[in-house]
Parts: C-alpha cells; structure tokens; sequence
C-alpha cells in the first residue's frame, strides 16, 4: 500500500522528477514483475476484506503487464471493494483501457447503483462520453 501511495502522490508532479525514476525503476525490477503484480493483487484483495483504503488499483493499472488479469481485479474492485477511490478508478480504468467490453458495459450497467454519489457520478460521465464519442 505505501508504494502505491508514494506512485499516486508523485506521478502527476512533474517537477518532483518521479515520472524518470518510476520507469527507472520498472526496467531495474522487469524479472520481478509477475511476483510485484502477484503481491499488489493479493494486498488489494485483502484491502477490500479489511476495508483498508488505498490507491493499488492506480499501480496495478499503469504498471508495465498488465493484462487480461488486471482488468478483471479491478472489475471485481470496482464492485466489491468499499473504499468508494478504489471503486471509482476501478470503474474509469476498465471502462476506458480494459479493452474488455462485456466487463465495461457490466460496470456501467450496474455501477449506477453504487452507493457513493462520486462513482455514480463517474459512471454517469462515462456513459455520456460514449454517447457523445
């Protein structure tokens, strides 16, 4: 969880230089990759049993190989997990990278029942950008 806290909060911070040492780092670590992928799906798993928030979802989802797998954690995320961020960049990833259109229309259909008004409201813009291209 800490190394996807540390991956959200510097990512989109241009001048911290994050972004050159994160891909650094993914080359440093390539062999390990199924086994760093294997822990973060575990931890995320495990977050939503214990309803521990965090930012998983966005590691796993921009982490060099993600696949097919991938896509359908954060699925299941975006369903069950009660951490409202996780459930809402669950929906946003699957729907606009997945490249799994059952998975993505499932989410839409029923994400617009969520609970929290930001994921609905995540939803709601989603199906519009469909809509309008």
């Amino acid at each position: 969880m800490a190394f996807s806290a540390v991956n959200v909060k510097f990512s989109h911070n241009e001048e911290t230089g994050f972004a050159e040492k994160r891909r650094q780092f993914w080359l440093d670590v390539e062999e390990h990759l199924p086994d760093i992928q294997n822990a973060l799906s575990e931890a995320l798993i495990t977050s939503a049993e214990e309803g521990t928030a965090n930012y998983i979802p966005y590691t796993l989802a921009w982490m060099p190989g993600q696949g097919r797998e991938t896509v359908e954690l954060l699925s299941w995320a975006a369903k069950h997990h009660p951490y409202w961020w996780v459930r809402r960049f669950s929906v946003y990833f699957v729907v606009e990278f997945g490249q799994n259109q059952e998975l993505a229309n499932q989410l839409l259909q029923n994400r617009t029942h969520d609970p929290e008004y930001r994921v609905r409201k995540e939803v709601l813009d989603l199906r519009i950008k469909r809509f309008t291209g």
